[in-house]
């Protein structure tokens, strides 16, 4: 499927159109209708005929939800008379609803007396993957033993009418509501929310730990008694994940969405099985615990087609929660935003460390998530405009490997006119001078000749990796730059022998392009072998603190948050040494260590070092506009974390007056902060 938003859009369009059409062909005309209308695209064809096979099976997708017990799938029908009827040992009483998996009753048992709720397959839909599909929630079900679980009690298989029908009996849950509807109706603080909340994440982590997904949480899917305790009803459409099971049976049709929509994580809008793990229910919790603490959902889906929810739920940012309710800023909806991150990987890992941030803030302690960094956001940016990027950053490689080769023939040319001079003048002293001149004359021509050798190899393998990375001839910006990095870095010390400065350069270049990229470790170890380099010859020179810095970076960004002080410390001490503290790179070094110290939750600190790094800008007789913005919006998140909103507000918007260009992403990032004050 294509990678940007609008082609991935117009992709689900085209799939949802063909789907629609298809239903109105007879049956038998089907095929020729496809091979018409799909022609050469067999990816295409291949959606819509999964979507085809399911829909049988999937009468249950968003309905709304049930007003009675178990299930969203289900919709009441209490005109169905059961007086006198058995299944098993249990007495019918009443239907509590039905739908297009079956229909729930209450019941009472014989012995022990109790009432219980029985769900039993509807008549004529027993194909054989919905008979097994039943079958198996029942066993999975079997295996869960939680409080706030609702427990089966047994499955087995009822004769009515000559047909067999699979049921299974679990405990009944009396005047239970969707909990959506009993916070509201029970009038719960946003703590006592939270710590219901804290329970139903219990509850699922208990059944992810015996390897089973629900991948259908939602309101209508959690209920809560009358007594205030949660239950989680309906793991029909979970997946076990270490039982053969998972491929032969419980493992629904690709392309087939099982669920509603709007609380499915990105990976299970693309309808392929094998992208769902534990982390999809991470996301569900999450939009749930935006819903409970909002009153709405992430995304307006109101009057949009299912192509159109799946889009914005793959691609658009969610609302902020303190765009809704702004007692919610900071930890609480940092945590939230978490839990909905579109990339799995960046989400909570499980529904135990989502309910262990909750717990930390509840207990007025520091929580794990932190809010996305300006490198995450960058990131994200050339996720979504990858050509853009890709040519962007062979551009800006084009230039600044340019520029080494430049400042590296400027060099060595300099050192060539500085020997002859010395030389000549020696020889002007000696009565062989005429002879010492032409013998200097020659090995200065012989070395210069090497070093345009040299020159010309390092131009050599730029040209071609650059040549390499063109975007429009290649698959997208990452595998081309990596690869061409790849494969040029293990040469760099054969090719640059004798010049280490343009070999130290050369490191860091790569370096800081796999950073670009996303390739941290690689990164970090060219990071170091620069460092290494340099290091062994100029290390009290601006080239080394620029390496230096730049490995903070990255080490910064893996999370090693003391190791990454450390080396922006040694950055300050030798930029104060060799271009004083009445600098930009100075101040830069300085707004570095205050964002790490403001992380580290060292709030005092960070504000000192920001405002030395402020003054120094400001002091400074050529302004940077663009440098003294970003330090005035890190200063208005510092003293915002502090508590000081208004303080924080002046600073934003003194930021926002020095940003010249509408269109700079640092712009926008300033808008969002005051934003969400």
């Amino acid at each position: 499927m294509p990678d940007s938003p609008d082609a991935r859009q117009h992709r689900w369009t085209q799939i949802e159109t063909l789907f629609h059409e298809a239903l109105e062909q007879p049956p038998g005309t089907r095929a020729d209708f496809l091979n018409e209308r799909c022609a050469e695209d067999d990816q295409l064809r291949g959606e819509v005929e999964r979507l085809l096979a399911g829909h049988d099976n999937a009468a249950h997708f968003i309905e709304p939800p049930a007003e009675g017990f178990l299930s969203s799938e289900l919709t009441n029908e209490l005109d169905i008379p059961v007086e006198g009827k058995r299944i098993g040992r249990y007495a019918l009483k009443r239907v509590i609803a039905s739908g297009g998996m079956g229909t729930v009753y209450e019941a009472e048992q014989d012995n022990p007396r109790r009432s219980v709720a029985i769900k039993v397959l509807r008549g004529g839909i027993g194909s054989r993957n919905v008979l097994r599909r039943f079958e198996h929630e029942a066993a999975v079900l079997a295996h869960l033993r939680h409080p706030a679980i609702a427990q089966v009690l047994e499955a087995g298989t009822h004769v009515d009418g000559g047909e067999r029908r699979p049921f299974f009996a679990m405990e009944y849950i009396p005047d239970a509501l969707p909990i959506t509807d009993y916070v509201e109706h029970a009038r719960l603080s946003i703590e006592q929310r939270l710590r219901l909340f804290v329970s139903i994440c219990d509850a699922v982590h208990h059944g992810h730990q015996r390897g089973i997904i629900h991948r259908d949480l939602k309101p209508a899917n959690i209920l809560v008694d009358g007594g205030g305790r949660p239950k989680v009803i309906d793991f029909g459409v979970a997946r076990v994940l270490d039982s053969d099971i998972a491929v032969t049976t419980m493992q629904t049709g690709v392309g087939q969405l099982i669920g509603t929509l709007t609380y499915m994580s990105p990976e299970q809008c693309t309808g392929n099985p094998h992208d769902i793990d534990t982390r999809s229910d991470v996301y569900s919790l999450g939009a749930l615990l935006y819903e409970l603490l909002t009153g709405t959902l992430p995304y307006d889906v109101r009057n949009k087609a299912i192509t159109e929810v799946a889009a914005l739920i793959q691609d658009q940012p969610p609302r902020r929660p303190s765009s809704i309710n702004r007692t919610l800023r900071g930890d609480l909806e940092t945590i939230t935003l978490k839990a909905i991150e579109k990339d799995c990987n960046y989400r909570y890992q499980s529904a135990l460390e989502l309910a262990s941030d909750i717990r930390h803030f509840l207990a007025d302690e520091p929580i794990s998530a932190r809010p996305p960094s300006m490198t995450y956001q960058l990131r994200m940016f050339a996720r979504r405009n990858r050509v853009l990027v890709a040519s962007a950053c062979v551009f800006v490689v084009l230039v600044t490997l340019s520029s080494i080769v430049m400042t590296s023939l400027y060099w060595q040319k300099s050192n060539a006119m500085v020997e002859v001079q010395r030389q000549q003048a020696l020889a002007e002293r000696n009565a062989e001078a005429e002879r010492k001149q032409r013998s200097l004359a020659e090995a200065s021509a012989e070395a210069e000749r090497l070093q345009r050798t040299r020159a010309e190899r390092i131009k050599a393998y730029l040209k071609e990796m650059l040549s390499s990375a063109d975007p429009e001839t290649e698959t997208g910006r990452e595998t081309t730059v990596r690869e061409v990095l790849d494969r040029v870095a293990p040469r760099l010390h054969a090719e640059l022998a004798g010049q280490p400065e343009v070999e130290a350069e050369m490191h860091n270049v790569i370096s800081t392009t796999y950073y670009a990229l996303g390739v941290y470790d690689k990164a970090e170890v060219h990071g170091r072998q620069a460092m290494e380099i340099l290091g062994a010859i100029a290390p009290d020179t601006p080239a080394y603190a620029k390496i230096l810095s730049d490995l903070a970076s990255v080490v910064t960004t893996v999370g090693r948050l003391d190791e990454a002080f450390v080396l922006f410390e040694q950055t300050l001490a030798i930029r104060e040494r060799t271009i004083g503290r009445e600098n930009a790179d100075t101040a830069q070094t300085l707004e570095n260590l205050a964002e790490i110290a403001r992380q580290r939750r060292q709030f005092e600190k960070a504000e000192e070092l920001n405002r030395e790094s402020l003054d120094i800008l400001e002091r400074l007789p050529e302004k940077d506009h663009k440098r003294l913005s970003m330090a005035l919006n890190s200063l208005a998140l510092i003293v915002e974390d502090r508590g000081r909103r208004d303080e924080a507000e002046r600073h934003y918007r003194a930021a926002l007056d020095l940003i010249e260009d509408e269109s700079d992403l640092s712009g926008a990032t300033i808008r969002n902060n005051l934003a969400g004050l």
